[in-house]
């Protein structure tokens, strides 16, 4: 066999892996991607994660996806960690563009999730980017829509200073107010998405990292922005191979918000209720 012929028989195995919905190792450790296509008209949940963060903060709540009906679709990949939200939202287009050629996914029919910034990077596709018109929801989870202070004194950290967000004088120039005019809330009712909001609180006034009035985004227009009550949760999850909730690492009586099981089974039942509404 040549060497030619031993990487097309290799090509051909990994693609069969995918359609099939096994998840297919990148590299070692936390980078890779998952693209399981959904099948017989079931939706596909793309999952982004946060800031320094990885596919894995979600593989707890991609196991309980499958978990509630193996037709689901559930995508996910490594965009950086470390990066931009115009260079991270860059890179999740790309990776929905690979996932929906593979899988021949219609359009409305993607339910994304993003955790953290994760959820900005989904606003900005939203905004910029034609792989919107895969979506069905977007649902954001401890999202820092209004910014983070502390980024402010990270002026020299790419990725970082990009969340600067003045909450105390939300009047004060900063990048996220910047980002909040070139992606307002206006975008989701434009493209038809619906857009909702899971907020947390583990500590007074945050879940460990971001502030609830941040999580919130209050400035939205409530006529098609909807914002789900969160529940007591840290922002934060250790054991990224958990299967239970009981394995998460819980940080004082908080449990890890992508490791709690109610918070999937709302997102799913939201979904539900989305499809029964548009399709009257």
């Amino acid at each position: 066999m040549t060497e030619r012929t031993k990487n097309i028989a290799l090509l051909s195995i990994l693609i069969a892996l995918v359609e099939i919905g096994i998840t297919v190792p990148a590299v070692a450790n936390d980078n890779f991607e998952e693209i399981r296509c959904a099948k017989n008209g079931a939706p596909t949940y793309l999952l982004a994660h946060g800031l320094s963060g990885s596919p894995y903060e979600f593989h707890f709540i991609a196991r309980e996806i499958i978990k509630n009906n193996q037709d689901h679709g559930v995508w996910r990949t490594q965009v950086a960690k470390i990066g931009t939200i115009e260079k991270r939202a860059g890179e999740l287009n790309d990776f929905m563009g690979k996932a929906q050629a593979i899988c021949d996914t219609p359009e409305r029919s993607v339910v994304a999730i993003g955790y953290s910034k994760g959820g900005l990077d989904l606003r900005t596709i939203v905004g910029s980017y034609k792989t919107k018109n895969l979506l069905k929801a977007v649902f954001t989870i401890a999202t820092p829509h209004l910014g983070h202070a502390g980024a402010c004194n990270a002026s020299d950290m790419e990725g970082v200073y990009d969340l600067c967000g003045h909450l105390d004088d939300p009047g004060k120039a900063s990048p996220m107010m910047d980002f909040n005019k070139r992606h307002p809330a206006s975008e989701f009712a434009a493209a038809g998405i619906p857009l909702n909001l899971y907020y947390f609180e583990c500590q007074e006034g945050n879940d460990g990292v971001v502030a609830v009035k941040s999580q919130k985004w209050d400035g939205a227009d409530s006529s098609y922005l909807t914002v789900i009550n969160g529940g007591t949760g840290w922002h934060e999850v250790k054991n990224h191979s958990s299967e239970t909730p009981e394995n998460c690492q819980k940080q004082q009586s908080c449990e890890p918000e992508l490791c709690n099981s109610s918070l999937i089974g709302e997102i799913m039942s939201k979904y539900q209720s989305t499809i029964a509404v548009s399709r009257n």
